[in-house]
């Protein structure tokens, strides 16, 4: 068995699996009205309620039936909401209700139901697909007729018109489907009984939809229906467990379909296909690149054609091609399809001799074994739902173009021979052939044969013997006259064919450059930016529409967008959070929000929404660029979303460091802090106890030596307490500041005064400035600061006979600038990196006094406080090291 089959199917239960969090489909499948299913429905309902499942019912409509209407005595009943449409009053089915009603399991009727144009969503099953989310299960009944796949043929053969219909996707997703059934006798015998239609409607209903033959083939149709959707997990379930048996290649339908009427009637017959193999689908829209003018007049037939597709479950793609045939079995085999279903239209035997056949051309071609399934279409008895529009020909250009073709081709003939007589007939012929080439690239087909007829004139006319007599007087002349109509012809189509290949690799170029010049903006740009208005300006250049775009931020999405349009409202975000949500497209040209002129597409990558974006379509212009285009747009959007997921993954990263180097940090300062408080706590108690427990032991002078260690350690501990909470003031922001006109000398001389009595062994140099000036600054704060950059120098100076210099200098009129320098033990350039991080200390060296890791980081929050800078210098070990703080002369701080 192939590995990768297996692998397949478990993701297809893993992907079940999953999806158990949702609530559960079951959908009651008839054939027909009147067989039982709202009977069944309530039935079921009513036996889950006794074995105390909580069950409401939605909305169920009995149509009067009052062995229905029984049932429902007992059952908790939602009411429906009220909705005013056009002055009328409507009752809906109100699913914000059943959402904070939060039941096991509701009932609601009628599924192929159309809501109301002001509704949130277009259609009943897309109320119910909310509500599977939410994780609420629903039962829900169907007749077969509203069923996408099926609801043509349905129409052909009852005759009965069917509006409202239902994507495959969506039965086929139910966890479970049941057949109401009843013998089409039975369901007759009910009809005249008056239980299905009200008596004016069963004659109508037995002569058409009621008839016997019809039951019987649409009671097939269901029971097949049914058959498929057990197939479908029993296939899965061969895949894993079936061992050593062969599983042939999963089927894949290619639907070629084209712009015209037709289209409806071939997607469903692909779907029949389709489900007849279990095979995935995939619709292509092939056109040559002289089409593509007149198809961008029919997008909103397109866009209707492309609604059905998706309807019934298909994949679209629009691919351009000169030659469709070729392109059609390329695009064929580079999918790997196992079937093509081509359409075949009837027409006289002469036209296909003539004009060619397409499905000639594929038959003959097709060399991949692939099957080829021809549908016979009678395009005069397709339904033309919508008439493709073509293009109106502008005859006014038209006119132009053709007088100025003909023009062209007169002035130059007549040229031609009076100036190039004596090169001869042949180089003559020639350059006139060259003129009406030029004339049949330049303005199309009719002026070209125009032209051509012209040219045709003046060549016998003026080139053929005898000159300036319209007459052909020999059977060379006649040849020569059928040669020149050949040629020009000819020429003609292939310059034209050239034009058109042309014109498709210009397109294919432009669409390659826009995509390069958008993922350029891009890799041109700093990360470090936003990026909103860089794609947005980007996109909005490209499709001359408006885009907003909607953040995430902690998992919800933004309520404002980006940037704010005049027509993006609250309903326009309600349709943005939906399809943030459910991850689903909404708004114009869907069935959810579609009333909004807006369409609403969110970016997912790997089921993360990484943003949603929307285009304001206020005009059926903005529409065609969009529908043209969509496979550009969803390029582009594909771009932005792998962007946002990686600008979203660095900050993640970066969080992950940041929270890592916290636990670092708090790790750290435990173990700091517990070692600097243990130390001189244990000095203290030793030496209290020992003075408390053996007093008689020692001497006076000894209990005094202790009691002094003690003291000594205790305003250690102190200290360090008061380096803790001050660290902490600085580092959450709360660091108070008593700002004064400071002396600079006399700041100094008391800094000096402080160091000789607390390093008396050390030797000091104190530079004064010639004049003093006046410095705005705390004067306790900092004189901590240059007092612990002294301390930090004392510590590092190997010899206390090596000088410890302090220096004031003024900077200009606007700084200063503090200098301690010492001649100890220098710094590592990795040290320099890092000494003034909270916590980090020095690796241990002779003669160095360990320090707590918290000195040089208090400095650094102090002389931030005041706008100023320190840094650290030092030439490497054993050459000492020089602390620099410039300090502002003027803050412009309020005391604070």
């Amino acid at each position: 068995m192939d590995n990768q089959q297996k692998v397949d199917a478990l993701l297809n239960l893993a992907n079940k699996s999953q999806e158990s969090k949702k609530g559960k489909l079951k959908i009651f499948l008839g054939y027909a009205p009147g067989v039982g299913k709202s009977y069944a429905m309530l039935n079921n309902a009513r036996a889950l309620q006794k074995d105390n499942k909580d069950v409401v019912v939605g909305l169920l409509v009995s149509h009067g039936r009052a062995d229905t209407q029984a049932l429902l005595e007992g059952l908790e009943v939602m009411p429906l909401k009220k909705v005013t449409y056009r002055g009328k009053v409507f009752e809906e089915l109100d699913i914000d209700a059943i959402k904070a009603r939060k039941p096991d399991i509701v009932i609601i009727d009628e599924l192929p139901h159309s809501n109301l144009p002001t509704s949130r969503n277009k259609k009943r099953y897309i109320d119910i697909e909310e509500l599977l989310d939410e994780g609420i299960s629903v039962y829900t009944a169907i007749n077969i007729q509203h069923i996408a796949s099926l609801s043509y043929e349905v129409t052909q053969l009852t005759q009965a018109n069917v509006n409202e219909i239902v994507p495959n996707d969506f039965i086929q997703s139910a966890d479970e489907l049941v057949v109401v059934d009843v013998s089409p006798e039975e369901l007759i015998k009910r009809l005249k009984q008056g239980k299905v239609y009200k008596s004016d409607a069963i004659n109508r209903a037995l002569e058409r939809y009621f008839q016997y033959t019809n039951l019987t083939i649409l009671r097939d149709y269901t029971f097949r229906m049914a058959a498929n959707h057990v197939g479908q997990d029993i296939q899965q379930y061969r895949k894993l467990y079936q061992n050593g048996s062969a599983i042939p290649t999963s089927p894949y339908v290619l639907v070629c379909c084209g712009y015209d009427e037709a289209t409806p009637s071939l997607l469903r017959k692909g779907k029949l296909l389709a489900t007849t193999l279990n095979a995935r689908l995939i619709a292509i829209f092939v056109q040559k690149p002289n089409k593509v003018t007149k198809t961008r007049l029919n997008f909103a037939v397109i866009r209707r054609y492309k609604m059905l597709a998706n309807s019934l479950g298909y994949n679209i793609e629009h691919i351009l091609g000169d030659r469709i045939s070729d392109t059609i079995l390329e695009y064929a085999k580079s999918i790997g399809a196992t079937d093509l279903v081509i359409a075949k239209s009837i027409r006289p035997k002469w036209k296909d001799r003539f004009f060619g056949s397409l499905v000639y051309d594929v038959v003959r071609n097709n060399n991949t074994g692939m099957q080829i399934h021809i549908v016979s279409i009678n395009k005069k008895e397709c339904k033309a739902e919508e008439p493709p529009r073509h293009k109106k020909i502008n005859i006014k250009e038209l006119i132009l173009d053709t007088i100025k073709s003909v023009s062209i081709t007169a002035i130059s003939g007549v040229f031609i021979f009076f100036s190039l007589n004596i090169a001869g007939l042949v180089s003559q012929t020639l350059c006139f052939l060259l003129v009406l080439a030029a004339c049949a690239y330049r303005y199309g087909l009719i002026p070209s044969i125009l032209s051509s007829l012209v040219g045709l004139f003046l060549y016998v006319y003026l080139y053929l013997e005898p000159n300036f007599v319209f007459h052909i007087s020999s059977l060379a002349g006649i040849i020569t006259f059928a040669l020149f109509m050949a040629i020009v012809i000819f020429s003609s189509h292939v310059i034209l064919r050239t034009k058109r290949a042309f014109t498709l690799l210009k397109e294919r170029e432009n669409n390659i450059s826009v995509l390069y010049r958008f993922t350029k903006i891009f890799n041109e740009k700093s990360l470090d930016k936003d990026l909103r208005p860089i794609f947005l300006n980007a996109l909005e250049e490209y499709f001359k529409c408006d885009f907003v775009f909607l953040s995430v931020s902690n998992g919800e999405l933004e309520s404002s967008a980006f940037p704010q349009h005049p027509n993006f409202n609250q309903k326009e975000l309600a349709a943005a959070k939906w399809s943030f949500k459910y991850k689903d497209s909404c708004g114009k040209g869907t069935n959810t929000f579609a009333g909004l002129d807006w369409a609403v597409e969110p970016l997912v990558i790997e089921s993360r929404v990484l943003g949603v974006i929307a285009v304001y379509l206020s005009s059926e212009e903005a529409v065609e660029r969009i529908v043209t285009d969509s496979v550009i747009l969803s390029s582009m959007l594909s771009h932005i979303s792998h962007l946002l997921l990686k600008r979203n993954l660095e900050k993640e990263e970066k969080k992950s460091l940041v929270l890592d180097e916290q636990r670092r940090l708090q790790k750290s300062m435990l173990s700091s802090v517990s070692h600097d408080l243990k130390t001189p706590l244990a000095s203290i108690m030793g030496a209290l106890s020992s003075v408390k427990s053996f007093k008689e032991s020692f001497t006076q002078e000894q209990q005094d030596e202790m009691i002094d260690l003690a003291l000594t350690e205790s305003k250690r501990l102190d200290n360090y307490i008061d380096n803790i909470i001050q660290m902490l003031k600085v580092d959450s922001g709360k660091l108070s500041l008593s700002i004064r006109d400071i002396d600079s000398n006399d700041f100094l001389a008391e800094i000096e005064q402080v160091c000789k009595r607390v390093y008396s062994k050390q030797k000091f140099k104190f530079i004064v400035p010639r004049e003093s000036f006046k410095i705005q600054l705390d004067p306790i704060l900092f004189q901590q600061v240059i007092l612990n950059l002294i301390d930090n120098a004392v510590k590092f100076t190997a010899d206390f006979d090596k000088e410890v210099m302090v220096s004031l200098v003024r900077k200009g009129n606007e700084a200063c600038l503090f200098e301690v320098k010492d001649q100890g033990l220098g710094l590592k350039e990795v040290d320099m990196e890092k000494i003034f991080t909270i916590f980090h200390r020095i690796e241990k060296r002779d003669s160095y006094t360990h320090g707590n890791g918290l000195g040089l980081a208090i400095c650094k929050g102090i002389v931030a406080a005041h706008n100023g800078k320190i840094r650290v210098y030092s030439d490497g070990e054993g050459k000492g090291s020089v602390f620099k703080v410039t300090l502002p002369l003027q803050l412009n701080l309020n005391n604070k």
